[in-house]
């Protein structure tokens, strides 16, 4: 399957998920695209162009679709283009960038929704990169699931079957990697390595990097930290490599398992400031969550049951509320028998414990030793006892 696809698989590109700002512009048109497509019922093609660091994405031209033949402008800069069929906003779309002034793209759908490219040797190596990521994460995605034990004993696959799934998905994972950092070090067009920079830091997030199935214990920080140097000797004039590097800074930047957490000093429920720092020399559990959120008041009897059970060694929990009203987060505390201590400033999502841990999503939580380092993140259900058996026995 080609990047002639509904749903990108991008977080390099939230890029690639976000909605196209209905403002155009039409200046300096020196990238000329032209367009030969059969088999899709077309009336309209619109060329977006995305950055590397998560501006909004720009209609940048617009054009009717003539017995599938379009011809699209854009301005000659640096950057990725997606030329989007039907949809500015959504549905399938070709990659391009403009490295030799002009591009032709051609696709028989009757036939496949694979697209050619010509005329542009960064937009075909785009292409390639592009394709060669899908295959590797669906064959990921699918050895993952044929590693995981059935639910039934009729469907269940031998264990040497599920052992060898669990060994080619690891591998796969670590291809992956390496492929996306081959591109980086090699690709000759900036645009192109930067994508693929970006895509390889999908890895320093453990919770972003699960949700592709590239999570691995083996991810280098300082590996990507080095690409991105690399990049930058290589292309020291190139505003797209600024951009990234920008955004893996920002990455890099992130509290994650192995460095020490930042400070936090919010009002507790009394309005009386509680820095997390009071608690060195004890294991606490920093728990995000908040009252009007589901999934926290569905995982809180968990850390309840924790709590229950190791509180007596050398143990604490912190809440951390992304509350806006006082009255439900004082509410839920009680409804839901958290007897820890509870700190919220009620900013909801522009808190200060958003800014400070960047987290996007709760509920949420990070583990931290006596010396206050991050020993563990996200753990929920069965695996947070299970982690506080292996730190606190």
């Amino acid at each position: 399957m080609s990047n002639m696809r509904q749903a990108p698989i991008v977080r390099s590109l939230a890029l690639l998920g976000l909605v196209a700002a209905t403002a155009c512009t039409q200046k300096g048109k020196e990238f000329v695209i032209r367009g030969d497509i059969k088999g899709i019922p077309l009336k309209k093609v619109y060329l977006t162009s995305i950055s590397f660091d998560n501006k909004p994405i720009l209609i940048m031209d617009s054009a009717t679709v003539k017995d599938g033949k379009f011809v699209l402008h854009g301005p000659k800069e640096e950057a990725l283009f997606r030329v989007m069929l039907g949809d500015p906003n959504n549905g399938p779309w070709m990659g391009v960038i403009n490295d030799n002034g002009s591009v032709d793209l051609s696709m028989d759908a009757t036939k496949d929704d694979n697209y050619k490219v010509s005329g542009s040797p960064a937009s075909q190596r785009f292409h390639t990169l592009f394709d060669s990521l899908h295959v590797i994460l669906d064959n990921i995605q699918r050895d993952r699931m044929a590693s995981m034990p059935a639910q039934d004993s009729a469907s269940a696959a031998a264990p040497a079957d599920t052992a060898a799934a669990r060994i080619r998905a690891e591998q796969e994972v670590k291809d992956f990697y390496t492929y996306l950092a081959a591109a980086v070090r090699v690709d000759p067009n900036p645009v192109v390595a930067s994508f693929a920079l970006n895509f390889y830091g999908i890895g320093a997030n453990e919770d972003e990097a699960a949700q592709y199935g590239v999570a691995t214990p083996d991810y280098a920080v300082d590996t990507l930290n080095a690409l991105t140097q690399e990049l930058k000797t290589r292309f020291p004039q190139s505003t797209a490599v600024a951009a990234t590097a920008e955004s893996v800074a920002k990455i890099l930047d992130v509290p994650r398992v192995g460095s020490i957490a930042p400070d936090l000093t919010l009002p507790d429920t009394s309005g009386k400031a509680f820095d997390i720092r009071s608690l060195r020399g004890k294991y606490v559990l920093v728990d995000f969550w908040a009252s009007w959120c589901e999934p926290c008041r569905m995982e809180n009897p968990n850390v309840v049951k924790a709590y229950a059970r190791f509180r007596n060694k050398n143990f604490a929990i912190v809440g951390v509320s992304l509350d806006q009203k006082k009255e439900a987060w004082l509410k839920a505390i009680h409804d839901d028998n958290l007897s820890w201590t509870q700190i919220s400033d009620l900013g909801f999502w522009q808190s200060k414990a958003v800014e400070t841990f960047q987290f996007n999503a709760i509920p949420y939580n990070i583990l931290l030793d006596p010396q206050g380092k991050i020993i563990a993140t996200s753990l929920k259900g069965d695996d947070l006892e299970a982690k506080l058996q292996q730190v606190l026995q």
